[in-house]
Parts: structure tokens; C-alpha cells; sequence
């Protein structure tokens, strides 16, 4: 379960590209890296075990396709929030650059924790659907701990793909930094 969580993240979703430009454009350290894997991987698991239960409880009334519209919805909500703060702090720093007539840069934006949370929450909220069907059968097996177990195990090997990719795009971009860039190429 935790080999297939971790192939399983290279494939299209997951966020990857939004973790990725979320930990450069706001100079990332491995740090937040791994903190925002494990949030996406939090809110991944914590999204199959909510919407498990929904289908469960709701199986007569609610199928779990007609869910992911709704999860779409609030994940790319989650995605505006966090990119519509990063902008405006961006024209904040630009006027202020602009009106104080000097010729000091402003520091680049950093990450913040909230904005961390957000991105992490919004990459990860849309469960996949080969963990839930891991867990819907195990539940209907009987292996209600098992599937529980295999839905932690396959989201630690995603976590693990999503982290190394944060440490890899967040220590690359510093090597890239060193290099001799001429202009702002």
C-alpha cells in the first residue's frame, strides 16, 4: 500500500504542481516542505475516511461520485484564497516599492504558516479514488481496521512522493540561486 501511494502520486492531480510553485514563488524552506507534504497527506486521508463514512452512512440516498463536484469545488476554492493573498501581497510590495522612491528591494514573500495550511489543505482535500475503493472494500470484507491501515499506509507513500518533490523543487531552486544568471533571466 505504501509502494502504490507512492507511485500513485506521480500520476495526474495531487497538486504537485501547485506544491511546487506554492514552495518557490514564496522561497520555500525543506522545512515547510515537509510540513506541506504532510498536510496534503493529512487532509488526503482525512478525506477518504469522511467521505468512506458518508458512503456508508448515506449509501441509499448519496453515491460518492455525486460528492467529488462539491470537493472540486471547495479545493479550487481553497486554491483562489491562497493564490488571491499571494498576489495582493505581491501588489502591496510593489506600490510600496514604487512609492518610497528607493532604490531597495523589498524582501520576497515568505511562506506563511496559514498560507501553508491552505495550500496543503487544498491540494489534498479531493480523496482519490483508489483509496476509497480500498477502503469501501475492506469495509465490505469485513476488514474495517485493515482497509483503515491500508488507506494510512498508501497515504504515507504518498506523502513521501510529495515531500521529496517539495525538498527536491525547494533545494534546487537554491542551487539555481548560486549560479551566475545574467539579468533577470
Amino acid at each position: 500500500a505504501f509502494a502504490w501511494g507512492a507511485i500513485h502520486a506521480l500520476s495526474p492531480g495531487h497538486g504537485k504542481a501547485m506544491v511546487a510553485a506554492y514552495l518557490v514563488g514564496t522561497r520555500g524552506t525543506p522545512r515547510h516542505a515537509v510540513a506541506l507534504g504532510a498536510v496534503v497527506t493529512a487532509t488526503h486521508t482525512a478525506g477518504v475516511f469522511a467521505l468512506g463514512l458518508v458512503a456508508l452512512a448515506l449509501s441509499e440516498y448519496v453515491l460518492p461520485e455525486t460528492l467529488y463536484p462539491w470537493l472540486n469545488l471547495a479545493s479550487g476554492a481553497l486554491v483562489l484564497v491562497v493564490g488571491g493573498a499571494v498576489l495582493r501581497s505581491r501588489l502591496r510590495r510593489r506600490r510600496h516599492h514604487h512609492h518610497s522612491h528607493s532604490h531597495s528591494h523589498p524582501p520576497p514573500d515568505r511562506v506563511s504558516w496559514r498560507g501553508l495550511l491552505a495550500m496543503g489543505a487544498a491540494a489534498g482535500l479531493i480523496p482519490c479514488p483508489s483509496a476509497l475503493v480500498v477502503l469501501l472494500g475492506a469495509v465490505a470484507q469485513g476488514q474495517i481496521a485493515l482497509g483503515m491501515l491500508l488507506i494510512v499506509a498508501f497515504s504515507a507513500g504518498l506523502a513521501a512522493t510529495l515531500t521529496a518533490l517539495g525538498l527536491a523543487v525547494v533545494l534546487a531552486e537554491r542551487a539555481l540561486r548560486r549560479l551566475p544568471v545574467p539579468g533577470r533571466l
